[in-house]
């Protein structure tokens, strides 16, 4: 099943590229059953079966004689812990609500529920990951138990030399965001911090001349997925649960025809993984090589764009929500590197989570983005077209599993493969956010955001997507080799806003 289209200008053109791309599948096919014979197979009885035998005897004899290791790291988690967390850490996620009329004692306790809060029969930690930290031993991340916890320790009262009187501005706010991004984590401390900010002025919000009280989460990759820690702070600080939020609409599959589809997913691995190899590899100005990326993230948002203006669009032009906000961020790269003479490629890549059966984002792909079409129409054609084929595709089953297998590998070799991104430009990320009206404590959520960064590797832009109360927040980070100054990065998003727009007015013609 195709899950990706090139884009040509032309029907003569399509057709000329349809043909090479059909020989380019036969080729891969050809190279994937090789693989799969001669390198998967004596792979998984000659690398494989004695790494996982040698994890299991460290699982033993940690067991029996290290008291101190709580367990070894699974799930994806380690591909995303293998970080320099220490001193420039790049897969931290930093998240915030801010609420009207509480104070910062409301949000300490906003934190403790977090992060301390038992299962009422047993008395243990429902999260004990926030108490523990992971370190890296005898090739293997491992979880240990912070010494002497104490939750007071991880919140921090935000403090930067100001009067108490004077108001964090909006502007003030992003930078402080930034600066927490790039932050370090103390060694043998769980990482992740609650940071509260008092009289923040925030545009564009309820009430925008009513100071606000903000708490801002920051936590690293390896500690939680998005999702994770999304249900983590709803069910925490406001009493829900993820049933209250949009699902991603999965096909619906019996029991045979799931099992069925997963064996059919681990067949195409080697297929898949070559396929996505040479569709995802980028090559355009903004793909800069990662020892050329200077890590100084300049950071911008939109204003609360509202949902309804998205659904009237999607409406018109019979697509989806999600199709929308990435042809507008297309049109947006497109524009932004056709304003600074950049050469505008046909497509650029965004790595993205993708929707997995009972954890919305526990498998990746990469998502094509059309910078080269023009047409805003056609750009969002393409894209409802292109996502539509991804939610039929193998690829998030195949990415799963692959790394399933990727986590028996000692993190050395994880570390200089697997994590580091060479073939996209953009990490893109969106998330449905909380219920409408959400109140904490008896306090009014008045606005939230999340953003995080860039990942390993030669990925420069990150843009997280996160809605509610009946609006969106675009967040963008940039690195300051593709945007020198932060003028460019507030540029970008007053582009990003106007396209919406401008969109809206070609779906009513």
């Amino acid at each position: 099943m195709k899950w990706w289209y090139p884009l040509t200008g032309s029907k003569m053109s399509e057709e000329k590229t349809s043909v090479a791309f059909q020989i380019l599948e036969a080729i891969l096919a050809v190279l994937s059953l090789l693989i799969f014979i001669g390198l998967i197979v004596p792979a998984l009885l000659l690398v494989l079966i004695p790494v996982q035998l040698y994890r299991w005897s460290l699982m033993l004899y940690v067991k029996l004689f290290k008291k101190d290791v709580v367990r070894i790291m699974k799930g994806k988690n380690p591909v995303l812990a293998i970080d320099d967390i220490h001193t420039r850490p790049l897969c931290t996620i930093v998240g915030y609500g801010a609420f009207e009329g509480a104070t910062g004692e409301h949000m300490k306790q906003i934190a403790r529920n977090c992060v301390d809060d038992k299962d009422p029969v047993t008395g243990q930690l429902l999260h004990p990951e926030t108490h523990q930290y992971y370190e890296e031993w005898m090739g293997y991340m491992w979880w240990k138990w912070e010494k002497n916890y104490n939750t007071e320790d991880h919140i921090i009262i935000w403090e930067d030399g100001r009067e108490a009187s004077n108001p964090v501005l909006e502007k003030d706010f992003m930078k402080i965001i930034a600066i927490l991004e790039a932050k370090p984590f103390p060694k043998g401390t769980s990482p992740w911090e609650a940071i509260i900010l008092n009289n923040v002025l925030l545009n564009n919000v309820k009430n925008p001349e009513i100071p606000k009280t903000a708490i801002i989460f920051r936590f690293h990759h390896g500690l939680a997925d998005g999702v994770t820690a999304l249900a983590l702070f709803m069910k925490c600080v406001f009493s829900d649960t993820m049933d209250q939020i949009p699902k991603p609409v999965l096909p619906e599959r019996n029991f045979i025809q799931k099992r069925l589809f997963k064996l059919c997913a681990i067949l195409q691995l080697p297929y898949q993984f070559l396929k996505q190899g040479v569709c995802a590899m980028d090559v355009n100005d903004w793909h800069v090589p990662e020892a050329k990326l200077s890590r100084t993230v300049y950071k911008a948002w939109t204003r609360r764009i509202p949902t309804a203006l998205i659904k009237e669009i999607k409406t018109q032009l019979g697509v989806g929500f999600t199709a929308v906000l990435i042809s507008v961020v297309s049109g947006t790269l497109r524009k932004m590197m056709i304003k600074h003479n950049a050469k505008v490629p046909t497509r650029m890549n965004a790595l993205v989570p993708l929707p997995w059966p009972k954890h919305p984002q526990k498998s990746f792909g990469f998502l094509e983005l059309p910078t080269g079409q023009s047409d805003p129409v056609r750009r969002l054609n393409h894209v409802h077209r292109y996502i539509e084929r991804m939610k039929q595709s193998a690829v998030p089953a195949v990415n799963f599993f692959m790394l399933a297998f990727v986590n028996i590998l000692p993190t050395w070799i994880i570390r200089n493969t697997v994590m580091t991104n060479y073939f996209p430009t953009v990490i893109l990320s969106n998330f449905p956010g909380p219920p409408p009206e959400c109140f904490s404590l008896g306090f009014p959520l008045m606005d939230t955001m999340f953003t995080g960064g860039p990942l390993r590797g030669n990925i420069g832009i990150s843009i997280c997507i996160l809605s509610y109360d009946g609006a969106i927040r675009i967040v963008l980070g940039v690195d300051s080799t593709i945007f020198p100054t932060q003028e460019m990065a507030d540029d970008f998003i007053e582009v990003l806003e106007n396209e919406f727009y401008s969109l809206r007015q070609e779906s009513t013609v």
